[in-house]
């Protein structure tokens, strides 16, 4: 998936603003990709957006606390 790999080379960059921007698109393509929520989520936190940041990782917490953390892309 081509968004899914923006955000993993911006993330690289530390191009936050991207990585969120990449995110939001493969979560409102394919909603239950849970890395780009987690990713969407770490990357609005490192913009300091600490509502939205806070609101993304409430909608992953419950799949989190029952399979684990998902392997990240960020740096």
């Amino acid at each position: 998936m081509c968004w899914y790999l923006g955000a993993a080379v911006s993330a690289q960059a530390g191009q936050w603003d991207d990585v969120a921007r990449f995110c939001a698109r493969v979560v409102a393509l394919l909603p239950d990709h849970l890395e780009a929520r987690f990713n969407l989520a770490a990357a609005l936190a490192r913009l300091q957006r600490h509502a939205e940041a806070a609101d993304a990782f409430a909608a992953v917490w419950p799949v989190i606390r029952l399979l684990g953390t998902p392997a990240l892309d960020l740096p």
